[in-house]
């Protein structure tokens, strides 16, 4: 009864609070992040002017970067195979699609980002390029220059049991594994306590 009735006092400021951003940013014209994904994914994929609309596009825009390509949310993902729909219709196309990632490094599931979905998508241009009589290539990056060996060998012990690397591949992949360019060099690796709500 006190969770229930927490909750309904946390919803209620919640939902006043939503209120007064919603009406702060109708006031100033403004938009957040989140409106410009969803309004962009409206413009390309829901109105009936979309079709126009990458039609216009459609000669303007010959290669796509992806980057941190692990953290893009699906309503993403619609935006870029909207605006690349057209890439591989024709053989032998100059156009390009370009993505990098690592699972290992998704952090915003908050946004909706599954890490799996990087391969998902990779498949779904693989298919698409070959279809076009292209190529599809798949270029991995195990060289870490970045971090250490003793903190990329933690990472790769955490996501070593088949669960974990279902949740970053999916059930068709394994994760692979990234080598220190840094040898030598020390890392350190800090382990907090899980946190477990009481009974």
């Amino acid at each position: 009864a006190k969770v229930a009735d927490d909750t309904i006092k946390l919803l209620t400021l919640a939902v006043a609070h939503a209120a007064f951003y919603e009406t702060a940013k109708t006031q100033r014209g403004a938009l957040d992040f989140s409106d410009l994904v969803a309004k962009t994914v409206e413009l390309l994929t829901k109105r009936s002017t979309a079709a126009w609309v990458l039609y216009k596009l459609d000669g303007g825009i010959d290669h796509v970067l992806i980057d941190e390509a692990q953290d893009t949310a699906p309503e993403q993902w619609e935006i870029m195979r909207a605006l690349t729909g057209e890439f591989f219709t024709l053989p032998e196309t100059d156009r390009t699609v370009f993505a990098v990632g690592d699972e290992k490094q998704s952090i915003y599931s908050f946004q909706g980002a599954r890490p799996e979905r990087l391969r998902q998508e990779g498949r779904v241009y693989d298919a698409l390029i070959r279809g076009a009589g292209s190529a599809f290539e798949q270029v991995p990056l195990l060289t870490s220059y970045r971090s250490t060996e003793d903190v990329l060998n933690f990472v790769d012990q955490v996501f070593n049991e088949p669960e974990r690397t279902r949740a970053l591949a999916g059930d068709d992949g394994d994760i692979p594994v990234h080598i220190a360019a840094r040898t030598g060099h020390r890392g350190s690796i800090d382990l907090w306590p899980l946190f477990k709500d009481e009974a």
